[in-house]
């Protein structure tokens, strides 16, 4: 296993975490805001524990575009 595959399996196994401890599943990424804060609660603990960047972020959590990650992880 080299170290993208590494990096990705880790960013997947906190999202899994924070879904199981948020009692959240997939389907609620689509139901949810973008900005709904147990996503931005995700997207803190990805940008603080990993090396995920803001499109991956974005794109996983369906947040919409990436800045829009940024600001609402930099905002509290």
């Amino acid at each position: 296993m080299d170290l993208k595959e590494l990096n990705e399996l880790t960013r997947e196994r906190i999202v899994q975490s924070e879904w199981k401890r948020l009692k959240k599943q997939q389907n609620d990424i689509a139901l949810s805001q973008k900005g709904a804060d147990w996503k931005v609660s995700i997207a803190k603990r990805l940008c603080k524990e990993t090396t995920a960047n803001n499109p991956w972020i974005a794109e996983r959590l369906k947040m919409a575009p990436p800045n829009y990650v940024s600001n609402l992880v930099n905002k509290s």
